[in-house]
């Protein structure tokens, strides 16, 4: 199964045709899936999403049709699993669940795999494919900059000249208010954490330290505890030796009984589980008893209820801690 997959509704297969020619053509083994989301194929295609490093999804004004729906499903999903890439060829505003993706804008694309535009997309899909979070698009940014310098070269120089001042100071290597206050108050190893700042701040100060941060993560796991309660069946015989005078006191050294042995039954268990036992509790019926030679005996049948502590091992993400 190859490890980058590019879908798109069949509306835009004549568009989406030159986008995976030019990602082949950069070097990047592609399976284009070309299935119908509302064919009885559709779920081998959503299998095949899931098993992919990364899915590169395409927007267009066909993918709002009804019958498209399942599309923009598997988009979110994939987003949610941090797999998808998204790709817009017309002016269209992504649904809410697929807020955020990255997304790349091809609308004025012309076809050539040396587009700023393409380059990338390239890039992003690289990253992605390695297990890397996605650069943010430069293009149109690029793009901009190349317009003014060939139609206001003069206004261009002067720009050059105090951008380099600029650096040379030190001016840009400080961090907008807003910008140094997210990054002091990130969570110490939360790779959650980062990728909500690279999404506000990619082009910031502490922008490339965020993103080697996420390049190195490593997952590990860890020992928790959840409380839990277990029933167990639970059952008092009566005995001569139990016998007591009246009915009612034999009833309470029933439920007595019952309390010890729920207690014993309860530890048992917290040993099998490695567990930590917390309380145990004796929730019988009415016992049943009986008048003897000696007084009253009584039964009791109901069941255990433990409360446990039980360990559990959760798998975490750890994505370092950043600088101060």
């Amino acid at each position: 199964m190859k490890s980058v997959l590019v879908l798109c509704v069949p509306e835009d297969y004549g568009r989406v045709r030159n986008i995976v020619g030019a990602l082949n053509e950069s070097d990047i083994d592609v399976y284009w899936e070309r299935v119908d989301p509302g064919s009885a194929d559709w779920q081998a295609a959503v299998e095949r999403a899931a098993s992919a490093r990364a899915v590169v999804f395409i927007f267009s004004d066909s993918t709002s049709k009804p019958a498209n729906q399942p599309f923009v499903t598997l988009a979110a999903d994939s987003v949610r699993s941090g797999k998808a890439l998204c790709v817009t060829l017309d002016s269209v505003e992504l649904p809410p669940e697929i807020s955020g993706c990255t997304t790349y804008d091809l609308r004025g694309w012309r076809s050539r795999a040396s587009s700023l535009f393409m380059l990338d997309l390239v890039a992003g899909v690289k990253a992605k494919a390695a297990g890397l979070d996605p650069p943010t698009p430069r293009a149109a940014r690029q793009l901009l900059v190349q317009r003014l310098y060939i139609a206001v070269p003069s206004s261009i120089a002067l720009i050059a000249l105090f951008a380099g001042l600029y650096r040379d100071l030190g001016a840009d290597q400080i961090a907008s208010p807003a910008e140094a206050a997210a990054w002091e108050s990130l969570t110490p190893g939360s790779c959650s954490a980062l990728r909500a700042f690279l999404s506000e701040f990619g082009g910031g100060v502490h922008a490339d330290e965020a993103q080697a941060l996420l390049a190195s993560r490593k997952t590990v796991s860890r020992e928790e505890t959840r409380q839990v309660t277990r029933p167990l069946p639970l059952y008092v015989s009566s005995t001569g030796a139990d016998a007591r005078g009246s009915e009612g006191s034999a009833r309470a050294n029933a439920r007595q009984r019952a309390q010890v042995e729920a207690e014993r039954l309860c530890q048992g268990l917290a040993d099998a589980a490695s567990a930590k036992l917390s309380s145990a509790t004796a929730a019988t019926a009415t016992p049943h008893c009986e008048r003897t030679a000696a007084g009253f005996v009584c039964s009791a049948e109901g069941e255990a209820r433990c409360l446990l502590d039980e360990p559990e091992a959760k798998i975490v993400e750890i994505c370092g801690a950043q600088s101060r």
